[in-house]
């Protein structure tokens, strides 16, 4: 009691689940998060929060994929370089307009 799962029962676990669960449920991942991507790819272009959205899709493709984690990793990573992640600082200037 109390004692954590190891890996090895948690394998078991999974090995238990009829593979027709795994394999719907790998298709419902794929639709999902390919929809949301194309949507996000979409925003690249049109008014709207694209990489948001891309790094919505990837996260749901990563639930599924080692190769969609990697570039969600490599995606974070560059967007962080790059400075699109920071927070803005809000202007406590009496400049503002806020009288």
């Amino acid at each position: 009691m109390g004692v954590p799962e190891s890996s090895d029962e948690s394998r078991n676990q999974r090995d238990e689940v009829p593979p027709i669960y795994r394999t719907v449920r790998r298709i419902i991942v794929v639709v999902i998060g390919g929809t949301i991507i194309a949507i996000g790819v979409v925003l690249f272009v049109l008014p709207g929060p694209g990489l948001p959205v891309l790094l919505l899709g990837l996260g749901i493709l990563a639930l599924e994929f080692y190769w969609a984690k990697r570039w969600l990793v490599k995606t974070r990573r560059m967007a962080r370089k790059t400075g699109l992640f920071r927070k803005k600082r809000r202007s406590s200037s009496p400049e503002s307009g806020d009288s």
